[in-house]
């Protein structure tokens, strides 16, 4: 019996021994800087103080959180997929004004919240870091389903995934919304399937963003969505595609894009347009050509120590190495023959051990090239199948695409710039891209621009006269503009010859504006319908020490509404004018004030030289073929003044403390100079702008030295 007892007492102890090592069950959320233990997570957060760390065991916690202005770091400890935040009918995770701390997050899934703003994460005037995260299946009623970003708030988040988001009744930015002055930055993130009507992906308004290694693809309403005249957005080692309405849409802001692959394309250094070849999960395929393709810097290494690769996951080539696979693409598959050039950019994958030594290139059209990315100008137009092949010294490897280019033919006119043989569809973009001593040749057509010369010393020359090569200045904005400016300063070796000039609009100098020392050469032009509308110079304004050399030009049917309906000089603008027809030009009056100078007037100072030229036909109050004014001198040699009408009862040449000489020349009604004469010129057809001389006219033979009188164009 002692024995049973004793036993007995045995076993008890041994009982009551296990039962004092059973560890006690703790709550599942742990704030380990002060080691207390709550239910809820909101508990955890309203008792946290700044600094303190918060652990949250796996399993699903239905709550909505609104973080206190404490900077405190909220941890899962077994991942995203096992810790989940399940809302209501809220925003999920709510930072509002937390101006004095900065708060982390990690490892969360965040789903089922429902809000006007931000389903998922509210987030205004806060900071908050977030890493590690599944945001998804989240909506809104107005703006950014899984994420609102707003007032000035900063965001940064990390490797997460924020998918399957909405933003309904016609909102914006079913992923994520960011306005009104807010900074985001993103990395190796995955954006994807979200809705909203715009920036289905992400909504961007007046924001800062920063987007490193980030896929955003499959959402509808668009990838990306830019507004707002403040916001900066630069996007770099990222893929944007697969996107419905459009992969990037820019209203307004700015963004800097490089080193991603964009459908579509979007210009920047080491941007590409290609199927990123995606497995189900956006993982890389190992054909992909985002592999390798991202920023070559050290700092943006892959894990795996190789060049980074392009989206949010890399592709693992310690694990799978890499084999020879020729890839390539280009900027644009569609184009114009002759003039557009085509750049063909090689992004084959390769062993490291194994590096690429050679490229065959076969353009489809009997070209070839070895260079690495090579650029190819197709003469002829058509479709055409286009190959590369790469070698590294072991194996080699082709690609084919198909009907790949497709090459149509030029439809409109042509400028080529002579010394590179580049070819252009504008003038303009031809001269944008000359330098000095270059000559641009313009075939026949009517070019519908307005033109800088830009201070640049180049020949802009017709193939085939003024008569069929037409720079029409109409424009359809309401910006008035003259035809062609020299503005530059430039030089006689800035050279305009063989166009007409018409249509130009402007407050002064409807056709040809020369200004701030500009005196560039003016040849075998037709300079006609140009109208100044408020001041001076309907055909050819100069002005501030603008002297251009005018040869072999026909100056008609200009208007200017405050003098000199043809040409107009001031403030030390003095024009050597050679063989040149001034006609039907008018200086209309207006306001009841007198207009001058319906051919030519000069003033302050400027003093052209006319030789050989012809004033025909122009109208204006006082000096309707002359005016010069405020110590204006001008001399006229070999010329005929005839038939211009002045309304003010004046002489058709007139001066005022000025001095004009005119010597061997033909003056309706006679004008004091050596070998003048007042006689019928016994033009051809000159209402029909024929200024020809009969052969009976007084004019041959009887200028200075026996030259004729009068001009005697020749295109």
């Amino acid at each position: 019996m002692k024995f049973f007892i004793g036993l007995l007492f045995v076993f008890m102890l041994f009982v009551a021994c296990e039962e004092e090592i059973t560890p006690p069950v703790y709550p599942p959320i742990h704030n380990t800087t002060i080691s207390e233990y709550y239910e809820t997570i909101q508990l955890a957060i309203d008792s946290a103080d700044d600094g303190h760390t918060i652990l949250v065991s796996p399993g699903t916690y239905n709550e909505n959180i609104y973080f206190n202005d404490d900077s405190i770091t909220l941890l899962s400890t077994d991942g995203a997929e096992t810790t989940i935040i399940w809302g209501d009918t809220t925003s999920v995770m709510k930072f509002a004004s937390l101006v004095n701390s900065s708060i982390i997050i990690d490892g969360f899934t965040i789903t089922n919240g429902n809000s006007e703003k931000g389903g998922g994460v509210f987030c205004e005037n806060s900071t908050v870091t977030m890493k590690n995260m599944i945001i998804n299946e989240n909506n809104c009623t107005e703006k950014g389903g899984g994420i609102y970003i707003y007032n000035n708030a900063h965001l940064i988040i990390e490797n997460s995934i924020i998918a399957n988001n909405s933003s309904s009744n016609s909102g914006f930015g079913g992923g994520i919304y960011s306005g009104f002055s807010s900074t985001m930055d993103l990395s190796y993130c995955q954006i994807t399937e979200n809705v909203a009507l715009s920036g289905g992906g992400i909504y961007l308004d007046d924001t800062e963003t920063n987007i490193i290694n980030t896929t955003i693809a499959n959402n509808q309403g668009g990838g990306i969505l830019e507004s707002g005249v403040y916001s900066e957005l630069s996007l770099l080692n990222s893929v944007i595609g697969f996107n419905e309405i459009n992969n990037m849409e820019h209203i307004a802001g700015v963004i800097n894009v490089s080193f991603s692959n964009v459908e579509g394309y979007w210009l920047g250094e080491g941007n590409i347009d290609s199927d990123p070849l995606f497995n189900a999960d956006y993982n890389l395929q190992p054909e992909s050509p985002c592999i390798d393709m991202g920023n070559p810097a050290e700092e943006y290494k892959d894990p795996d120590g190789t060049r980074n690769d392009v989206g949010c996951y890399y592709f693992d080539q310690q694990e799978t190495p890499l084999t020879l696979t020729a890839r390539f693409f280009t900027e644009q598959t569609n184009g114009y023959q002759v003039v557009d050039e085509f750049q063909f950019i090689d992004i084959s994958l390769q062993d490291e051990n194994n590096p690429i030594v050679g490229w065959e290139w076969n353009f489809g059209d009997g070209n070839t090239s070895t260079e690495q990315t090579p650029t190819h100008i197709y003469e002829d137009f058509g479709v055409f199948t286009v190959s590369l092949t790469v070698d590294n010294g072991v194996t080699i490897d082709t690609l084919v695409k198909e009907n790949y280019i497709v090459v149509d033919e030029i439809d409109f006119p042509l400028v080529l710039n002579n010394t590179t043989s580049h070819y252009y569809e504008s003038i303009q973009l031809a001269i944008d891209d000359a330098i000095d001593g270059h000559e641009i040749l313009v075939f026949p057509g009517t070019y519908n621009e307005n033109i800088y010369f830009n201070g640049k010393d180049i020949v802009l020359q017709s193939t085939d006269g003024p008569l069929v090569t037409i720079i029409d200045g109409t424009n359809d904005t309401l910006d008035y503009v003259s035809v062609v400016k020299f503005v530059d300063g430039e030089f006689p070796t800035s050279v305009l010859d063989g166009f007409t000039i018409m249509n130009g609009y402007n407050q002064r100098g409807g056709g040809i504006y020369c200004e701030n020392y500009s005196s560039p050469t003016l040849r075998n032009l037709i300079v006609k319908e140009n109208t100044a509308y408020y001041d001076s110079g309907g055909g050819i304004y100069c002005s501030s020490h603008s002297s251009p050399i005018i040869e072999n030009v026909l100056v008609m049917n200009n208007s200017a509404y405050e003098g000199g309906g043809g040409i107009y000089c001031e403030h030390y603008s003095s024009p050597q004018i050679t063989n040149v027809i001034i006609c039907n030009n008018n200086s209309v009056q207006r306001d009841d004030r007198s207009v001058n100078g319906g051919g030519i007037l000069c003033k302050n100072y400027s003093c052209p030289t006319l030789e050989n030229v012809t004033i025909y036909a122009n109208h204006s109050q006082y000096g309707s073929a002359v005016y010069c004014n405020y110590h204006s001198d001008i001399n006229i040699k070999n010329s005929i003044i005839w038939e211009n009408e002045t309304f003010g009862g004046d002489s058709d040449i007139y001066e005022a403390m000025s001095d004009i000489s005119v010597i061997y020349s033909d003056v309706q009604n006679g004008y004091n100079g050596e070998g003048n004469i007042d006689l019928d010129p016994l033009f051809i057809d000159a209402e029909n702008g024929d200024f020809s001389l009969d052969i009976n006219s007084p004019c041959i033979g009887t200028g200075e030295n026996g030259a004729d009188m009068g001009a005697n164009l020749s295109w």
